[in-house]
């Protein structure tokens, strides 16, 4: 993909999206959360994809925290992939990197196709938990009302991409739109068909009991 085309549908994503998938890109490129926060950190969402990543791929800077940065996520990118090729120089060995930079560009731009269709151009009231069916607006209703409350800002009234498999990666085929509690309920422990035949009718009366005034959720 030629850069002005990426830089150009970067730049057709709204910012909120531009912030879901920057992480989600960085993580698949650098194989660590961690490093993929520091990256985040200390930059702007306002930048596109392609800025951010080619500066973090240059390897010409001074800043030797800069440096120690880039030679630690490169060895992270080293061990996921099983690089173990010894590269004569610095520009052989981060153009390797890059080259992988753009297959997992070509993943994320089919997952935000994917994201863009699934979530952004349907309204709220269409947007549906896959385990409990409970639609965004409805969960927005209770979140409003403070029947359902959190400290933790991941946990939210809006519907969060989950994966059907953890072991497979973002992309249509494995990814689905999940309320917070089946998608930290279900995490990485229990399989998407369990999930739906033990837990999910439990979370569809919980919220059913809730929106009808039966039940409430006082912690004392």
């Amino acid at each position: 993909m030629e850069n002005q085309e990426r830089v150009e549908f970067i730049n057709r994503l709204n910012d909120d999206t531009k912030k879901k998938f920057l992480k989600l890109y960085l993580k698949g490129v650098f194989g660590s959360k961690e490093i993929t926060k520091k990256l985040i950190k200390a930059k702007s969402y306002n930048l596109n994809i392609e800025e951010i990543v080619r500066e973090e791929l240059e390897p010409k800077s001074k800043n030797k925290n800069y440096v120690a940065n880039l030679k630690n996520h490169y060895e992270v990118v080293r061990k996921k992939y099983r690089i173990n090729k010894k590269w004569k120089d610095e520009n052989e060995k981060f153009s390797a990197i890059d080259k992988m930079v753009e297959e997992k560009f070509e993943d994320m731009k089919k997952f935000a196709m994917w994201y863009e269709k699934a979530y952004l151009k349907i309204d709220e009231k269409n947007r549906t938990c896959h385990y409990c069916g409970i639609e965004e607006d409805k969960l927005k209703k209770l979140f409003e009302n403070k029947l359902i409350t959190s400290k933790k800002p991941s946990f939210s009234s809006s519907l969060q991409i989950e994966r059907l498999d953890p072991d497979k990666g973002y992309n249509e085929e494995n990814c689905v739109l999940a309320c917070c509690i089946c998608n930290n309920a279900k995490s990485d422990m229990i399989s998407a068909s369990n999930f739906e035949n033990y837990f999910s009718n439990s979370v569809k009366n919980f919220y059913k009991d809730l929106l009808e005034n039966k039940t409430t959720n006082n912690f004392s």
